[in-house]
């Protein structure tokens, strides 16, 4: 009678594994609010409020100024803040973009 084997797990899968755990351990704790903007020391203000799509505004994100902006003819590039992360957006605008800003 033969001796049956385990299969071993390679070290190349091993390594896969581990990263893959640490990814999702870093997600879970940045969706629960553990890893913000302020706690890293990032600071991040929008001069338009938010995501206001009709107004061009300006983040000041880490000391640099980033601007909303049309991409093609109506399409908008918002940038807004939101626990001190800059995040980016795109709105399609129905009647066409113009420096930044919807029509």
């Amino acid at each position: 009678m033969k001796k049956q084997t385990k299969p071993q797990l390679t070290t190349k899968v091993k390594q896969v594994l581990v990263f893959l755990v640490i990814i999702i351990a870093l997600g879970l704790l940045v969706s629960a609010g553990t890893f913000t903007g302020a706690a890293m020391g990032f600071k991040c203000s929008d001069n338009d409020g938010g995501m206001d799509f009709d107004v061009k505004g300006s983040v000041s994100y880490n000391n640099r100024n980033y601007e909303d902006q049309c991409v093609g003819s109506h399409h908008l590039k918002e940038r807004y803040c939101n626990s001190n992360w800059m995040l980016l957006t795109h709105h399609k605008c129905d009647n066409g973009c113009q420096d930044g800003a919807c029509l």
